[in-house]
C-alpha cells in the first residue's frame, strides 16, 4: 500500500512537472490569433514597406500556419521551445521552430513584431495586428 502511494505521488509530480513544461513550450496568449500585416522589412529594419493589412497566418499555441506562401518560412511552423528574454522592455519571447528557424516576439504600440532569424542572422521582419 505504502508503494502505491509513493507512486501515484511521483506520478503526480511528473503530469505537474510535465503541464508547467508543456505551458512552457507555448505561444504566449497574447500573440495568439489570426494576424494580418501592416509592415514588413527585408534588410533588417532599415526600410519598411506596407502589408496592405492583409492576412498572413494563424498562430496557436504550438504552431504558425501561414495564409498563403511566403519567401521567408515553410508553409507549417511547429513550436520545439519559447523562451522568455530577461531584461527586455518590452517582453520579448524567442520561439524556436523545429525547422531551425527562431522568431524573436514582443508587443509594442497595439502591434506585434516578429523578427524572423536563421541563426544570428536576421531575415525577415514584420509588424502585425491580430484580426
Amino acid at each position: 500500500m505504502m508503494f502505491l502511494s509513493f507512486t501515484m505521488g511521483l506520478m503526480s509530480i511528473w503530469a505537474i512537472n510535465t503541464a508547467a513544461q508543456d505551458k512552457a513550450n507555448q505561444i504566449p496568449e497574447s500573440f495568439r490569433g489570426n494576424w494580418v500585416l501592416r509592415l514588413y522589412s527585408e534588410d533588417g529594419g532599415k526600410s519598411y514597406k506596407s502589408g496592405g493589412n492583409q492576412p498572413i497566418c494563424e498562430v496557436s499555441a504550438s504552431e504558425v500556419k501561414f495564409v498563403k506562401k511566403v519567401e521567408f518560412s515553410d508553409e507549417k511552423l511547429v513550436v520545439k521551445s519559447v523562451t522568455k528574454a530577461e531584461g527586455n522592455n518590452p517582453d520579448t519571447y524567442l520561439v524556436r521552430f523545429e525547422n531551425g528557424k527562431v522568431w524573436k516576439l514582443y508587443e509594442l504600440s497595439g502591434s506585434i513584431n516578429a523578427i524572423i532569424m536563421h541563426g544570428e542572422k536576421e531575415t525577415y521582419r514584420m509588424t502585425v495586428r491580430k484580426k
